[in-house]
């Protein structure tokens, strides 16, 4: 998954004009490439599963960036859809993380968010609702 969700991430990617502005005159600009919300999420998923024992704090971090990706972009359940229309088999494997994670670990995922970010305020039952919303239409339309 590691693979797929990155290189999907790459391959979905758009030029993105960044500019850097001091009061209100631009002093550097540039064009990146940057991932779609479906494919962050995919990889975000992937890396919070393969980090936990590796690092707390950065897994707790990919849960966090999962869940706001969600709350920000599935609104309409585009996000869902775009994984359920992913590559080889990145919808069923994200539904499952979503499920194992925002569903089955939310309290402790919540716990750890609110304990690692001063501005959260993330409840067991957001993560819940998020997830298995987006979980539910990506198995839905897979």
């Amino acid at each position: 998954m590691f693979i797929l969700a990155h290189w999907w991430a790459v391959r979905t990617a758009r030029p993105t004009r960044l500019v850097v502005v001091e009061g209100s005159s631009p002093v550097a600009e540039a064009t990146a490439g940057i991932a779609r919300p479906p494919a962050l999420v995919a990889a975000k998923l992937q890396s919070m599963r393969t980090r936990r024992a590796a690092t707390a704090a950065k897994a707790t971090s990919d849960v966090y960036d999962t869940y706001r990706l969600l709350r920000a972009y599935d609104g309409e359940g585009s996000v869902a859809d775009a994984l359920a229309a992913g590559p080889v088999d990145v919808g069923p494997w994200c539904a499952g993380a979503l499920v194992e994670t925002f569903v089955g670990e939310a309290a402790r995922w919540a716990g750890r968010i609110n304990a690692g970010f001063v501005a959260a305020a993330v409840t067991a039952e957001d993560l819940e609702v998020v997830g298995s919303l987006a979980a539910e239409r990506i198995r839905r339309s897979s």
